[in-house]
């Protein structure tokens, strides 16, 4: 009987050996697959913030080289219309290409600089100081209005509550949206005035009004026409707001 007993034994002891054998190798493949599932997770995550962030990069692009050609272009047709008959006009425009260009250097160096910043400093293109200046906000929407008048359009901003505490990507989110606004206005809305409002309350709202050519700017074949809506309302959504646009009733677009 005892050979019989210790043979029992034997086998049941090898039996729960073989057992805590697989068991563990299931964990080790189960612990595998946890990791490759976080893995492949995050490299997902890291795909989706890349596309986001070129996203963010193009429309930034889109924003700064759309606007300032406009009113360089614009600035240049009202140049050559005088040329002849009021040099000095003529000049004073071709100035205000200069200037608009200028404008779009610095807002280019400063995305750049944006960009420059997150990488490692022995592999960084230097870029000037003037690159990594505080990013356009509500405070500079005053200057771009008034660009805009040297370029011929009548624009008017008025102000209510205090911009004070609007965090740095909203405020540049409103510049980019009121930038965008204006350029349409000069590019479609044919002789048109244009108030801009800023109202800061419990929530920030910002409109843009222009007595043009309304819905008849939207038949006017400009090449790229309606990109422009599509980039702001990306940009209001990433930050939690909401976009509206389209010709008002009685004439004008808002």
């Amino acid at each position: 009987g005892v050979p019989l007993f210790v043979s029992a034994v034997n086998a049941v002891g090898a039996w729960l050996v073989g057992l805590a054998v697989r068991r563990q190798l299931e964990m080790r493949n189960e612990h595998a697959a946890a990791l490759a599932e976080r893995a492949a997770l995050m490299e997902e995550r890291a795909g989706r913030a890349t596309l986001s962030e070129r996203l963010r990069i193009a429309r930034e692009l889109h924003d700064i080289v759309a606007h300032n050609i406009s009113v360089a272009v614009i600035q240049s047709q009202a140049a050559q219309r005088v040329a002849d008959s009021d040099p000095a006009r003529a000049k004073a425009a071709m100035a205000d290409v200069e200037r608009t260009s200028r404008t779009a250097l610095e807002e280019m160096r400063r995305l750049l600089g944006v960009l420059h910043s997150g990488e490692p400093s022995d592999t960084a293109t230097p870029v000037p100081d003037a690159a990594y200046a505080p990013a356009l906000g509500l405070a500079d929407i005053d200057v771009l209005a008034e660009r805009l008048r040297r370029a011929g359009l009548d624009v008017s901003v008025v102000r209510r509550g205090e911009a004070a505490g609007v965090p740095d990507d909203v405020g540049l989110t409103v510049y980019r949206i009121v930038q965008e606004s204006l350029t349409n206005v000069l590019k479609h809305a044919g002789p048109a005035a244009v108030a801009v409002e800023l109202d800061v309350g419990d929530q920030l709202r910002v409109t843009v009004t222009d007595d043009g050519r309304g819905a008849s700017a939207a038949l006017s074949g400009v090449p790229g026409a309606g990109r422009g809506i599509a980039g702001m309302r990306e940009r209001v959504a990433a930050v939690g707001g909401k976009l509206s646009a389209g010709p008002k009733p009685g004439g004008g677009y808002q």
